[in-house]
C-alpha cells in the first residue's frame, strides 16, 4: 500500500519539523500531530481530512482553528481527505508506521515494538 502525493505532503511535514518539534501535553515530541476534522464548506465539504495540528511550536486543537489554519491548503487538496473517520484513522495509523519504519532505518537503529 503506497502513499498518495497528500500523504507525502504530511511526511515532508513531519520531517522538516524533526529538528524543533514541540511537546505534547505528555511532554513527549511532537512534528505533526495528524488530526482529522470534517471539511465544512466548498466541494470536498463533509469529508475528513487529515492536517497537522502541530503548527508554529504550538498544538492546535479546536476543529474550527485547524480549518481556518489548514483551508487553503484543504481547498487546494494538499492534505489527504477521506470519505469517513475510520478510513481516515487507518490511513493515518499506516503512514504513522511508514514513517517510522524509514526513519529507524535511516538511523539503521531496531524500532521497539510499542505496548499495544
Amino acid at each position: 500500500m503506497g502513499l498518495t502525493q497528500q500523504e507525502l505532503n504530511k511526511v515532508a511535514y513531519h520531517r522538516n519539523n524533526l529538528n524543533h518539534p514541540g511537546k505534547d501535553a505528555s511532554g513527549n515530541p511532537v512534528t505533526i500531530m495528524a488530526t482529522g476534522i470534517e471539511i465544512p464548506e466548498g466541494p470536498l465539504a463533509g469529508r475528513q481530512v487529515s492536517v497537522p495540528a502541530y503548527r508554529d511550536g504550538k498544538i492546535i486543537s479546536d476543529p474550527a482553528a485547524l480549518y481556518s489554519t489548514w483551508k487553503k491548503q484543504i481547498q487546494s487538496n494538499y492534505w489527504p481527505t477521506y470519505g469517513s473517520a475510520g478510513e481516515l484513522n487507518k490511513r493515518d495509523a499506516w503512514i504513522h508506521k511508514v514513517v517510522m519504519d524509514r526513519d529507524t532505518a535511516a538511523r539503521g537503529t531496531k524500532r521497539v515494538q510499542e505496548m499495544p
